[in-house]
């Protein structure tokens, strides 16, 4: 059976750790980010009450790749949605990523995303 790729935010990386199962879906699934997403997920308001600790090794160990992204790409996605430009930096380049690259999408697809585009 091939494995699909997963393709995360920083929110459901944070989630994934805070319920405790980011071992096991990284047993289960070829998991993808692209650097700022692992960034956001490792940062963030230390003093917060409910902040969610990632542990970066284990993060890391989970994650099949981390993608840079280019401004070139940011860009291309901005000019196709100026919706775009008003994500937050994690989402806006996982999504540039993703169209900069052409990935099939398959039948079905889950985006969660607070952001409007």
């Amino acid at each position: 059976m091939v494995e699909r790729r997963v393709f995360l935010d920083a929110n459901v990386i944070i989630e994934a750790f805070r319920v405790s199962v980011w071992s096991e879906l990284s047993k289960r699934h070829h998991l993808e980010t692209v650097q700022m997403c692992e960034r956001e997920s490792l940062t963030g308001q230390t003093t917060r009450y409910g902040k969610v600790a990632v542990a970066s090794a284990a993060l890391q160990a989970g994650l099949k790749a981390s993608h840079d992204v280019s401004r070139a790409e940011r860009n291309a996605l901005i000019r196709a949605s100026r919706a775009c430009g008003d994500m937050d930096p994690g989402e806006k380049d996982l999504f540039a990523y993703l169209f900069a690259h052409h990935m099939p999408l398959p039948p079905r697809i889950v985006i969660s995303s607070a952001e409007r585009c």
